[in-house]
């Protein structure tokens, strides 16, 4: 079972032997929103953005941006890639691109 995010103990059995794994970088939506009113003054530029609920392959979901796409073609269920946003030098920001096939 692979959970996220990372914690001390399996949130099942309560057991301490757990072991990082890779992630294969694809994922469906499970959920998502449009954002049009930034929480955050950094955000302010890129209004409207797309925010959304994946569900990893391997199983856990995670919360992140949908990068590159018209918000009004996004669909529940819709295949993603994980790609890296460069922000700043020292930071670079897992995000989600739709596949296009």
């Amino acid at each position: 079972m692979a959970i996220h995010p990372p914690l001390p103990l399996c949130p099942s059995c309560h057991g301490s032997r757990l072991a990082w794994i890779p992630a294969q970088g694809k994922g469906t939506i499970y959920s998502f929103t449009v954002v049009h009113h930034a929480a955050h003054p950094a955000f302010a530029t890129r209004t409207p953005y797309l925010v959304a609920l994946v569900t990893l392959a391997e199983g856990p979901r995670v919360v992140c941006n949908i990068l590159d796409w018209p918000l009004n073609d996004v669909s529940i269920g819709m295949p993603v890639t994980l790609t890296f946003q460069h922000l700043a030098p020292d930071m670079d920001l897992p995000q989600f691109r739709l596949d296009a096939n």
